[in-house]
């Protein structure tokens, strides 16, 4: 997982420790950003942090081995088909959360590796997606069958508790902003390309 992510992860991992108190879970990340991110955000939900290993048949088995999961969720587009295998093949229940497939890669992928998505997403039990799209998109990909393994929820990045500034921290950082009092603000946190 990258650093945004983890962010979109931080509200599902929080739950599952809030329903699932006595459980080990396990975090994995992809990029440095991403553990940075979930050192200073997941810490406090998770047993374990570490770096996704490479997707090869002989690495799979031996993590799937050594964690030994009950349950495996994957989070937005990470999909990794030699892991899904093995994990399957090990019993693990494994889920797609906060799923999403741009009409770019969903193009890319139906032209270039149609086989390979249909395998890797039967080696997925439950596919939980952002939007109706993203589950149109996955059900084409899944292929026969794979249309009541989907459902939409939503984007979990809009689950995130946010802290709220006391009235003396909002007007220090006005004042450290050099804003007058009473301007409006105007924040623009992440912009992303039309497509998306």
């Amino acid at each position: 997982m990258s650093a945004g992510e983890v962010v979109a992860a931080v509200p599902i991992v929080r739950e599952i420790r809030a329903l699932l108190p006595d459980f080990d879970i396990v975090l994995s990340v992809t990029t440095a950003a991403g553990m940075e991110m979930a050192e200073r955000q997941a810490t406090p939900f998770v047993d374990q942090l570490f770096y996704f290993p490479f997707d090869f048949p002989w690495v799979a088995r031996r993590v799937v081995a050594q964690i030994d999961p009950v349950v495996f969720a994957s989070l937005e587009s990470e999909l990794w088909p030699n892991i899904l295998y093995e994990l399957k093949r090990h019993g693990a229940q494994t889920v797609m959360v906060n799923g999403r497939i741009s009409d770019r890669n969903f193009r890319r992928s139906t032209r270039f590796a149609a086989g390979l998505f249909r395998w890797m997403l039967g080696n997925v039990d439950r596919l939980l997606v952002q939007s109706e799209a993203d589950a149109e998109r996955v059900r084409a990909l899944a292929g026969p069958g794979g249309e009541q393994r989907v459902s939409v929820v939503g984007n979990s990045k809009f689950d995130q508790e946010v802290a709220h500034l006391s009235a003396d921290d909002s007007a220090a950082l006005r004042t450290s902003l050099k804003f007058p009092d009473g301007a409006p603000i105007f924040v623009v946190g992440s912009t992303r390309s039309a497509e998306e």
